[in-house]
């Protein structure tokens, strides 16, 4: 398996494209989908990037490190969870940062 599958020459395959864009929809039903989603934006950065791809993928991590970043923003109503939510939330945010770097 891998993700590169989908590359045709210069650009990617519309049908591959529009699976990503549902992935990166996940990240706007909140933190908890969103952190779902890390491990194949990590997985699919790692692919792109052995395979010299990374440039065709660059607008697809840059939509993704947008929405993402929207789910790592502290929600109304936060300080009012439990521990093991704001936990989680922590968890999210670390798992991010350490996505971007």
């Amino acid at each position: 398996w891998s993700w590169l599958f989908m590359q045709a020459g210069a650009s990617l395959v519309p049908q591959w494209e529009q699976l990503l864009q549902v992935l990166l929809s996940c990240a706007e039903w909140g933190f908890e989908t969103a952190a779902v989603t890390l491990p194949a934006w990590l997985s699919l950065q790692a692919s792109a990037s052995s395979a010299g791809l990374s440039p065709l993928y660059a607008p697809v991590f840059a939509s993704a490190v947008r929405s993402l970043r929207r789910a790592s923003r502290f929600p109304d109503g936060y300080e009012t969870w439990s521990l093991e939510a704001h936990d989680a939330f922590r968890d999210f945010r670390d798992e991010l940062r350490d996505l971007m770097r």
